[in-house]
């Protein structure tokens, strides 16, 4: 019964518990009036005045970046939304949102990117890996003269005259006043000719220098024949004879003089490396032979000689002298213990590996000859101040400041860059010698630089060139103002280093 009525009861209606009514008559259906004053369902809005576009500021862009387009704000802004719409439905008014239809603005144009002005990063080329700094050059150490070495240059004779002159003044403290001036100025001017050093030399020397440079001859000619080296032996060393000596391996020449023997050698095969390890002298020096029962003092010298031509070797003599005593004043007696000494310094030479050869009467002669540039026409010789000229060649000595104080490696440095840097100034040929001798026990050693150009300028420039190389080691040159001619006899291989 209740589910029979709960089917039949109207869905619309109420249901109510009990016996059914009648049924109810259908509502009438509504009808849809629409006004015509009403607005239409979709009005459509008026268009928006066009907005304007808006200024962008550019980004900067950077070298990795690309410009970034124009900025679309405008197409994702909210839509504005149009007044509602009412729509009368059966006399009930029901409002509905009115949908505004809103234009789409067209996208706005894309803003060019400006150019930077910036760097262009390009790729930086290979470039090679710097070379390290070089070691800064050695500072020039300027050796300057100990008091020790100044006192053993004093002479008896530079003692007298500082005596001389206290007493003297002394003497005419009570005499009248222009004898005290005259003798006190004396005194001064002797005290000062003593006393003063300017370029390693004492005052009364500068003046002896000059007095035998203007009273000597200082101008004359070599003989055309063979007998031209024998004169110019003549004028460096006076008194010089040649005679021939047997040492048992060959005949070599020696040279006869007031201060002794000397005779000339040579290596057989002379290279580069041979000229760079080649013995110093003080080390071939032999020790004084008493085999004869007298003590003789002996000397080495040697002779290295580059020429003008960058491709010319450089040759090497050497000459060993033995000095004359009180005790062996004949050359009989000096030639055994020279004999002796010369064996012993060619024996210590082939154990360096080094062989050498004599030189006879011709090859000693022609060697000395062209030593001194006294060959072929070239037979004038001129003596100037500043440099000595044979023939057309010009040349100046220069003798070679503590060179003894150099040691064994710094020294064969110093000869090879003599006789190798000087090849910068074409013309010029250099000859170096080394010397040392034995004096009681102790050895004297130094070395003298010769140059040889057809030009003044060019031994200016050489000597100029060199000084570089021998300024850091603490050598200095020093010119033979006035004493070239002597400079030439110790320069050439006859033993003139020991006067």
């Amino acid at each position: 019964m209740d589910d029979h009525n709960r089917r039949s009861a109207p869905a619309s209606g109420p249901q109510r518990i009990g016996r059914p009514g009648p049924a109810p008559a259908p509502a009438p259906r509504p009808l849809l009036v629409v006004s015509a004053a009403t607005e239409p369902l979709v009005q459509p809005a008026p268009p928006p005045p066009p907005a304007a576009p808006q200024q962008v500021a550019p980004q900067q862009v950077g070298p990795y970046q690309t410009a970034q387009p124009a900025p679309y704000q405008a197409l994702y802004q909210p839509t504005q939304q149009a007044p509602a719409t009412r729509t009368v439905i059966g006399g009930a008014t029901a409002t509905r949102p009115r949908v505004a239809q809103v234009p789409v603005p067209a996208p706005a144009p894309m803003p060019v990117a400006q150019p930077i002005a910036q760097p262009i990063l390009r790729p930086q080329p290979h470039r090679p890996p710097a070379a390290p700094a070089p070691d800064p050059a050695p500072t020039p150490t300027k050796v300057k003269p100990r008091a020790a070495d100044l006192f053993r240059e004093l002479t008896a004779t530079q003692a007298v005259c500082w005596q001389i002159a206290v007493f003297a003044v002394l003497f005419t403290i009570r005499q009248p006043w222009p004898v005290i001036v005259a003798v006190s100025v004396a005194a001064i001017v002797l005290l000062a000719m003593t006393l003063v050093r300017v370029k390693r030399r004492w005052l009364y020397q500068h003046l002896g220098l000059r007095c035998r440079f203007w009273l000597r001859s200082r101008r004359f000619d070599l003989p055309m024949a063979e007998s031209r080296a024998l004169a110019l032996l003549e004028r460096l060393l006076p008194g010089t004879s040649i005679h021939t000596m047997d040492t048992g391996q060959d005949s070599v020449m020696v040279l006869s003089q007031r201060r002794g023997l000397t005779v000339l050698i040579r290596p057989e095969e002379v290279s580069p490396e041979l000229v760079r390890k080649f013995p110093a002298p003080a080390a071939l020096l032999p020790e004084p032979d008493s085999s004869t029962g007298v003590s003789t003092e002996f000397g080495i010298q040697t002779v290295f000689h580059s020429g003008t031509k960058p491709g010319e070797p450089t040759r090497l003599w050497l000459a060993v002298h033995a000095e004359r005593t009180a005790d062996t004043p004949v050359d009989h007696d000096l030639a055994l213990g020279l004999r002796n000494a010369l064996r012993r310094i060619r024996k210590a030479l082939r154990r360096s590996g080094i062989s050498t050869d004599g030189l006879n009467d011709s090859a000693a002669l022609g060697t000395i000859s062209a030593l001194a540039h006294v060959t072929g026409s070239r037979r004038e010789v001129r003596e100037y101040w500043q440099f000595l000229a044979t023939g057309m060649v010009a040349q100046a000595c220069f003798r070679l400041e503590n060179w003894d104080k150099l040691d064994d490696p710094t020294a064969r440095r110093l000869t090879d860059g003599l006789l190798v840097r000087h090849r910068g100034n074409a013309g010029v040929a250099v000859t170096l010698t080394c010397f040392a001798r034995s004096d009681l026990g102790a050895v004297h050693a130094g070395a003298i630089l010769r140059l040889a150009a057809t030009n003044e300028k060019a031994i200016h420039d050489t000597s100029v060139a060199l000084r570089p190389l021998l300024q850091p080691c603490g050598v200095s040159l020093t010119r033979l103002d006035g004493e070239h001619l002597s400079g030439l006899a110790t320069s050439l291989p006859i033993g003139g280093f020991v006067s």
